[in-house]
């Protein structure tokens, strides 16, 4: 005589790792940096950087950039590493 006996097992399915779009490129706009030496001052022993108002705003725009890339890019690794830990 046949015996049939039922087993109930829980059988853990890896997570689903969803597909994450890459973070946008970093696309810096031109800086252009001004060298001010002794050479074209009237007097003095020192070097200043300046830069005109539109290359400071590019400035700062790369900056933002960058740190939102960085946000972009800690995001996606902190999903994928949820994702394997389970």
């Amino acid at each position: 005589m046949l015996t049939v006996q039922t087993v109930e097992e829980v059988v853990k399915q890896p997570p689903a790792i969803r597909p994450l779009p890459n973070p946008a490129p970093i696309t810096t706009l031109p800086v252009d940096w001004i060298v001010v030496t002794p050479g074209n001052l009237p007097a003095g022993d020192f070097v200043i950087f300046g830069m005109d108002a539109d290359s400071y705003e590019n400035l700062s725009l790369n900056t933002a950039d960058i740190l939102r890339w960085i946000t972009e890019a800690k995001a996606r690794l902190e999903t994928y590493r949820e994702a394997l830990s389970e």
